[in-house]
């Protein structure tokens, strides 16, 4: 966990004993999120070895390996090694070969999450692990792990899609 976070709330707590406990505890949980350093508890182990493995990661546009990485060359090779599925090394080419997931509380471990950021196209990819957790490659971090609540992907999410084959 971040240590700064923790401080902060421990200051909140001692400033103002109106806040309720339950409210820091969440703001904790949101923000550690954020800062994780590895996924767990995931269904497919598989996918949880391979995630851990590529968190960290640089961002390099057109990149497909883990001296440096897309967003589209990260979910390519997540997929190519724990399922052994080709997917095509193109944000709005993969949303085109997916199934629809409209409603994001139907989201599944493994499916994957779009993104409208540049104009009015697909040009953001991530992959749905749970409770509204999802890994990507960003373009300042590399790959991390997000929340979709958070408010840049709330203003920015397209929609799911789901792989045929998993």
């Amino acid at each position: 966990m971040n240590v700064r976070i923790l401080v902060c709330a421990v200051f909140l707590l001692q400033c103002f004993p109106s806040i309720s406990r339950t409210l820091i505890e969440e703001i904790v949980a949101v923000n550690s999120v954020e800062s994780a350093d590895s996924v767990s508890g995931l269904d497919n182990e598989k996918l949880q070895v391979a995630i851990n493995k590529w968190l960290g990661t640089p961002y390099k546009s057109a990149g497909t390996s883990m001296r440096g990485t897309d967003c589209s060359g990260f979910v390519m090779s997540i997929f190519r090694e724990v399922y052994g599925i080709e997917l095509p090394h193109s944000s709005c080419q993969m949303c085109e070969e997916t199934r629809k997931v409209r409603n994001q509380k139907r989201l599944r471990e493994g499916d994957l999450v779009f993104f409208k950021i540049e104009r009015n196209r697909v040009s953001h990819v991530g992959i749905f692990l749970k409770d509204g957790i999802f890994v990507h490659a960003s373009t300042q971090n590399g790959v991390e792990i997000m929340r979709l609540s958070e408010r840049y992907y709330k203003r920015t999410y397209y929609r799911g899609g789901r792989v045929k084959g998993i």
